[in-house]
């Protein structure tokens, strides 16, 4: 059958009714389009699906005309235009240099059984642009997300939409690139599923209502990354799949090296607002979260070089954890962060332990943790160290008020060395700066007896009030 992308292309000959409806629908449908949308189409640089075969609104699946249309559009250059209306597809493929193009909030791609929308695979370069895809919560059986990219180095999401899906909403392996303003929403796994990327751009995106996480991304090995994670909002996430820290966070970085995560609005997130696992020479910077229900910012495990600082954290579990030495976890500063408003929930346990909640900053190792705002942390405002997991730690500069304890520092057998100079306490019910064996205070206030008799342990200029 041949296949018109003009009516002007056959001067002279008979036009099929089927082409001359596709074409008065394309143009009624266009008047609608955005500005931008309008201008591509009216100076060529973008193809017309509706006139190459791409049916709307009805059942059958789109997806192989729709891959198909893509590919021709590439060979010449051009995007491919998706007029508005609903199109039930599965495993659309993009050829290199392919570019999906529809009318923001007009142009929707239907989950249909048990496939991914979008199943793309090696192309060096690729983009999307006002799609709205919704998974129809389809696909339960399959391990890619709704919409896959695989090995592409130059990935554009831009200004689209992706909801409802049982498998994560966007999942990319080993690309780069940019996904920026985008929305993606009640999905019951994660949002953005990011592995092995390199060069990686999240920015400006609004996530909301996931099951289990939000913005994952991940290396099956520990490595360097580089994605950057700026801007987003993150709101209402969920923890569906339960377990201690895997799924429940805004942002997790898992075994990725240099990734940057700032700028970002995320609330009331199950577990963590940042979690960082494993990763190493990560900032989480400039970040305002609230009501986390565990730690707000989370560093652990077989981390390496953190930059924790000038966040603001209202109302979690725990604000800021940076621990593990057991595991490895070590070299950190923890710096300008605003920690305010905690709670203690004696009801959560680990195991048959109760967790150490309602603490503002906990530390370890090699770690500097100055110029801090604390308040209103309920047990303890600032840790450092856990049993004998202390190791070269600096506290300056810090302000803390109320709680029980200001400041606890382990002081069992066989804990490194800790300075804890010109920080200022006040209000708290029991101690300003106390020796503690793991969860137990075992000292009255240090400041007023003193350290002497902890050599690894040395107080300066502290003040009370």
């Amino acid at each position: 059958m041949r296949s018109n992308t003009s009516l002007q292309e056959n001067p002279g000959k008979g036009v099929s009714r089927r082409v001359l409806l596709a074409a008065i629908g394309a143009a009624s449908a266009s008047a609608m389009l955005p500005r931008s949308a309008r201008a591509m189409l009216a100076n060529g640089a973008t193809l017309d699906a509706g006139l190459m075969g791409v049916q709307p609104d009805t059942w059958s699946d789109q997806g192989p005309a729709i891959s198909s249309a893509l590919e021709a559009a590439a060979r010449q250059g051009k995007a491919l235009f998706l007029p508005p209306g609903r199109y039930a597809a599965t495993r659309i493929m993009f050829p290199d240099g392919g570019h999906l193009a529809g009318g923001r909030g007009q142009t929707v791609l239907l989950g249909h059984g048990d496939s991914p929308v979008i199943a793309s695979r090696g192309a060096r370069s690729a983009e999307m642009s006002g799609i709205e895809i919704d998974g129809q919560y389809a696909a339960p059986n399959y391990q890619s997300g709704i919409t896959t990219f695989e090995d592409c180095a130059d990935l554009r999401i831009r200004d689209c939409s992706i909801r409802a899906a049982n498998t994560p909403l966007l999942q990319m392996k080993r690309c780069s690139g940019l996904i920026a303003d985008n929305l993606f929403e009640k999905g019951t796994d994660s949002a953005i599923f990011a592995l092995d990327s390199s060069g990686l751009e999240i920015s400006g995106n609004s996530v909301q209502d996931m099951g289990d996480n939000g913005i994952l991304v991940w290396r099956s090995s520990a490595g360097e990354d580089g994605t950057i994670v700026t801007g987003n909002r993150i709101e209402r996430i969920g923890n569906r799949s339960g377990g201690d820290g895997q799924w429940g966070n805004g942002i997790n970085i898992y075994r990725a090296g240099n990734v940057l995560v700032s700028g970002n609005r995320i609330a009331d997130c199950i577990l963590s607002a940042v979690r960082n696992n494993a990763g190493a020479n990560c900032q989480i910077t400039g970040n305002n979260t609230t009501r986390s229900g565990e730690t707000a910012i989370f560093v652990e495990f077989a981390f390496s070089g953190a930059v924790v600082a000038n966040n603001i954290i209202d109302r979690a579990a725990t604000g800021i954890s940076v621990t593990n030495y057991n595991e490895g976890g070590r070299l950190a500063t923890v710096t300008g962060n605003v920690v305010r408003d905690l709670y203690r929930d004696p009801s959560r346990k680990y195991g048959e332990e109760p967790m150490a909640l309602g603490i503002g900053i906990a530390v370890e190792a090699d770690t500097v943790v100055s110029d801090n705002v604390i308040e209103n942390a309920p047990w303890i405002g600032l840790v450092l160290g856990y049993g004998r997991y202390l190791n070269d730690v600096v506290a300056s500069d810090n302000v803390i008020r109320g709680g029980d304890y200001g400041i606890a520092v382990s002081v069992v057998e066989g804990a490194g060395k800790a300075l804890v100079r010109g920080n200022l306490v006040s209000g708290t019910k029991k101690a300003a700066v106390a020796g503690f064996d793991h969860d137990k205070a075992v000292t009255g206030d240090l400041v007023a007896s003193g350290a002497g008799r902890f050599p690894h342990l040395t107080l300066a200029q502290n003040t009370l009030d």
